[in-house]
This record gives C-alpha cells, structure tokens and sequence, in this order.
C-alpha cells in the first residue's frame, strides 16, 4: 500500500509541475514579442520626433535664427 501511495503522490505533484510550466511556457514568447514590438515602435517615434524637431532647427536657423528677446532693462532708480 505504502509504495502504491509513493507513486501516486508523485505522479500528481509531477502533473501539477506540467500544469504550470505548460501555462507559463504557452504565453512567455508572445510577451517577449510584444515587449520588443513595444520598444521598437518607442524607439521610431523618438527618432521620428528628433528629425523632425532638427528639420525645424535649421529651418529657423537659415531665417536668422531664432527671435532674440529684447533686452532686460534695470527699473528706473527714485532719487530721494
């Protein structure tokens, strides 16, 4: 009885373990993918976003540059 209850118990801890494993393993790969996906579309936009905030630099800066800002002036001092 007792060798009958030794392979009993171990037969289901080791279907248990297939269970699991098997439902982690299913899934694994398609959330690696669609990580990478993820990183990979940010990385096109923020090149994207660069050329085009560089394609805007030099056109202002073949118009002159960008607007100078006057310049700051000192309030007039009260003479007491």
């Amino acid at each position: 009885m007792k060798n009958k209850i030794y392979f009993l118990v171990t037969l289901a801890c080791g279907k248990t373990f297939r269970a699991f494993y098997h439902r982690f393993d299913s899934g694994y790969e398609a959330r690696i993918a669609a990580a990478k996906q993820a990183a990979d579309d940010e990385k096109k936009l923020a090149a994207a976003r660069d050329i085009e905030l560089r394609a805007h630099s030099m056109i202002e800066f073949s118009r002159g540059g960008p607007q100078k800002l006057p310049a700051t002036t000192a309030p007039p001092h009260a003479s007491c």
